[in-house]
């Protein structure tokens, strides 16, 4: 039972790494290259990202 609580909580890590390296191509992305193109509400959404990404950490740790 403790080793499943703890597996879970390592997946739900990863995944609030992931949330957090996406948003954070995206913000390289947006005032890296195309930052002329791309509409405002995308840096809403990686910042979003992010913090449900840091939140998901903050929450299993």
């Amino acid at each position: 039972m403790n080793m499943r609580r703890k597996k879970t909580m390592k997946q739900n890590n990863i995944a609030s790494l992931v949330w957090i390296a996406m948003g954070g191509i995206i913000l390289a992305h947006h005032f890296g290259y195309i930052s002329d193109l791309w509409p405002h509400f995308i840096v809403v959404f990686a910042a979003l990202m992010i913090a449900k990404g840091l939140l998901g950490l903050t929450h299993n740790s």
